[in-house]
């Protein structure tokens, strides 16, 4: 039998990016239904796919990336592909108040994401397993870039930045039009706690089916619609598509 040889699509540098790259299809689709223009911030960047399929939609793509390693795969596909518009920031999102540095798993370049937590999660692996990266807050990336829309994909920390203590990221989303969370505990109870918050300012569930369309283990992708604001009807059926 012959060895099948790896699909160049998803080839970059020597390394397969298959994963991280069709993971990143469906958000990408919601994001190309929030319209020309503005800043986007993209929490939780990875490998920068959705900045290379959405270069061309925004003036200004900021990527921040907890993992050293898929950041600097990002960075080096970003320059790659000759988008001087978009910059790669090695840097947790935390809340305020959170310790300088985090511990960041170290998953092989071509997985799906990376735990950033402010102790070490597995104590039996040894150093070379994690990295200390530097964490910056939500409400400092909010105010320092102004974007229009944002997507985060922190790996189970968007309960710690979206909790009801952080008021100053709260008062800091008055200028985003459209937000994609991705919620990694489906079932938490906190989620509905969060989507009310974000109504309270303005941000309204744009799929409010998901809650109910997958498993209690799964995790789960929402969309804010800014009221006022229209998404188009097609990122729906986009989304469900993934």
């Amino acid at each position: 039998m012959t060895k099948s040889r790896r699909d160049p699509r998803y080839e970059f540098d020597g390394l397969c990016l298959r994963r991280p790259m069709i993971d990143a299809i469906a958000n990408a689709r919601w994001v190309e239904t929030m319209g020309p223009g503005g800043t986007f911030l993209d929490l939780g960047a990875n490998i920068g796919e959705i900045a290379l399929r959405c270069s061309n939609q925004f003036d200004h793509i900021v990527c921040v990336e907890a993992n050293p390693m898929t950041c600097e795969i990002a960075r080096r596909r970003i320059i790659a592909a000759g988008a001087d518009h978009v910059s790669v920031v090695n840097r947790v999102v935390a809340p305020d108040g959170a310790k300088e540095t985090y511990w960041v798993s170290n998953p092989s370049p071509g997985a799906i994401g990376s735990t950033a937590r402010p102790e070490r999660r597995l104590k039996s692996r040894g150093d070379d397993y994690y990295f200390r990266v530097a964490t910056m807050p939500l409400s400092t990336l909010l105010a320092r870039h102004r974007p229009r829309c944002v997507k985060i994909d922190i790996e189970g920390c968007e309960f710690e930045v979206f909790d009801e203590s952080q008021t100053a990221a709260y008062d800091r989303l008055d200028g985003v039009e459209f937000m994609i969370i991705e919620f990694h505990r489906r079932r938490d109870e906190r989620v509905r706690t969060i989507v009310g918050r974000l109504a309270d300012r303005g941000l309204d569930v744009a799929n409010p089916e998901e809650f109910d369309s997958r498993t209690s283990w799964a995790a789960m992708t929402l969309m804010f619609v800014r009221q006022g604001f229209v998404l188009a009807p097609a990122a729906t059926a986009a989304h469900r598509g993934r």
